[in-house]
């Protein structure tokens, strides 16, 4: 149950399916919006006075295609960090990839997993969270880099990822370009670097809501506790670097370079290429994988 109700927009041409999972989602604790029409979606989210949370849209519409809500969607400026979850039969991997590359958080296939289903929602939310405080905290802040050409930081938690994110995001030409890309990394070098956290076992926590409970266990134990992670900010007169390095056993990195079919219905796994595809004009991954240089060009 929800201690502060969100509020799900859920689109779906099926009236069927659509009163299943609204159901579903009101009974979890959630406020509920449906819609069968893709036309009133659009109306809907330029008129509501609710505020929309996720996204739960089906890409096989009528009229106008949910890939279409999609990329209206994410085209304006106060509707672009709602987290679009897409639902459909349709999982042919050029499909999955083609609405992972316009932005939708995730893609689950049809029929309804009421327990998938729940976990990815709350999980979008969590990220959407988190990013729109990321970027607030950015704009409140008031100190900058900008007069500094070299600087080294140690970070050893989330929180401490966080706050160095938005520091350093504000030394870019474009602050809020770059914030996910560099939180996405950092928070790598902390959970699977740092911590040790595979990719199958973070996919088990995410999906059993218990993620950060691990996550602060492993920082206070001994194996883990003295590990620390490492960002190096350099700027000359061509470009902007970021050099991240963590204590980890490091990774294949290759995988996580480019979108993937296979991964894009998983509850994470996107942040890598999301940073290369938004943030940076340039990543590259070092020696075991427990290295990289990111690079923003003046």
């Amino acid at each position: 149950m929800q201690s502060n109700k969100k509020n799900i927009l859920v689109v779906d041409d099926d009236k069927v399916s659509l009163k299943l999972v609204g159901t579903k989602l009101s009974q979890a604790g959630y406020g509920v919006i449906e819609e069968s029409s893709s036309r009133c979606v659009i109306d809907v989210l330029k008129n509501s006075k609710k505020n929309i949370d996720v996204i739960l849209l089906d890409k096989i519409m009528p009229e106008i295609d949910g890939i279409e809500v999609l990329k209206f969607v994410k085209s304006q400026d106060n509707l672009r960090n709602i987290p679009v979850i897409m639902q459909t039969v349709d999982t042919d991997d050029s499909h999955i990839l083609e609405c992972i590359s316009a932005g939708a958080f995730h893609y689950l296939a049809k029929p309804f997993n009421e327990e998938i289903t729940l976990a990815i929602i709350d999980k979008a939310i969590e990220e959407s969270n988190n990013k729109n405080r990321l970027i607030k905290e950015m704009k409140d802040y008031n100190f900058s880099l900008g007069l500094m050409t070299h600087g080294c930081f140690e970070f050893r938690t989330p929180v401490e990822a966080r706050d160095l994110s938005f520091l350093i995001s504000k030394s870019f030409p474009d602050p809020e370009s770059v914030l996910i890309g560099i939180n996405e990394l950092m928070i790598n070098a902390i959970e699977h670097g740092n911590l040790g956290i595979g990719y199958a076992q973070k996919t088990k926590l995410i999906n059993n809501l218990t993620l950060q409970e691990e996550i602060n266990k492993r920082l206070k134990s001994k194996k883990y506790q003295a590990r620390h992670a490492r960002v190096e900010f350099t700027r000359n007169k061509d470009n902007i670097s970021l050099y991240i390095k963590d204590m980890g056993d490091g990774f294949d990195w290759k995988h996580y370079m480019e979108m993937s079919a296979k991964r894009a219905v998983d509850p994470h796994g996107r942040g890598i290429a999301m940073a290369r595809m938004l943030s940076f004009d340039d990543i590259q991954y070092m020696g075991k994988g427990n290295e990289v240089l990111c690079t923003v060009k003046l």
